[in-house]
């Protein structure tokens, strides 16, 4: 079974790595965050994991990352080390970089039932994010739908949520996705059953299980169907301020097509 790679909220590019490429590369540089507006014009940051510690980069020019091979000694790139609780560091420090999106990164560790660990960057949006997606889907695991299997005990740093850990499942190919498409329909409509919408349905967001089952990920933007939508979540995923369930089968027939 392929490692896990978990897409994030409204990501727009995702690493096919495994967990031990990274394991051979622990003197590389990595990006986990998104390019960032650093709020000075042409001024852009981002976090990068070196060595399973995170730092915050800045640089000037385009949005486009800087050339991190001689990382930290980086030609007109200031380097500063985010500072980690002990708790924090030692699951950097037990795991390795997967993947990364807008508001949390994936990370590998050698936990015997919840290996997957998905951690919020650290800015307040994200950490209100995880912990929404979270809540969301000990909801789910409870119903008995078709979400991935999580740890009910999340990771907590400072009093506050800011992770949590799951098995791992598998990616759908390409071909896959068209020849399992009633599968993902039937899974989607599951989840509208029980009252609850997905929000961002994408083909990266639809996995598989070890026992081939349709598994749907990336629960930031859900929530129970009619209520309001929290004030975290960007107000471009529900126009009308109210979860609601249409999207998501409007975004299924759109890449199924």
């Amino acid at each position: 079974m392929e490692h896990l790679l978990v897409s994030t909220s409204s990501d727009a590019s995702y690493r096919s790595s495994t967990p031990c490429e990274f394991h051979c590369h622990l003197n590389r540089a990595w990006p986990i965050t998104p390019p960032q507006d650093a709020g000075d014009g042409d001024l852009f940051r981002c976090i990068v994991d070196h060595g399973r510690n995170p730092f915050s980069i800045v640089w000037q020019g385009s949005p486009e990352y800087p050339d991190l091979s001689n990382f930290p000694a980086l030609d007109r790139v200031e380097v500063f080390p985010l500072p980690l609780s002990p708790a924090l560091a030692a699951i950097w420090r037990n795991s390795a970089l997967l993947d990364y999106g807008s508001y949390a990164s994936i990370r590998a560790s050698e936990h015997s039932r919840f290996p997957i660990l998905k951690l919020a960057h650290p800015d307040t949006q994200s950490l209100e994010l995880i912990e929404h997606e979270f809540n969301i889907l000990t909801d789910l695991q409870s119903l008995g739908l078709p979400v991935p299997e999580i740890d009910t005990q999340p990771i907590v740093d400072g009093g506050r949520i800011c992770g949590y850990r799951m098995k791992a499942l598998s990616k759908l190919k390409q071909y896959e996705l068209h020849h399992r498409q009633h599968d993902i329909q039937r899974v989607l409509l599951r989840l509208h059953s029980a009252g609850f919408c997905n929000g961002d349905v994408t083909p990266s967001n639809i996995m598989k299980d070890g026992n081939d089952r349709i598994i749907l990920i990336d629960f930031g933007f859900a929530g129970r169907v009619g209520s309001a939508v929290p004030p975290f979540i960007p107000n471009w995923v529900y126009a009308s301020g109210i979860f609601e369930a249409e999207g998501d089968l409007k975004a299924f027939k759109r890449f199924i097509r």
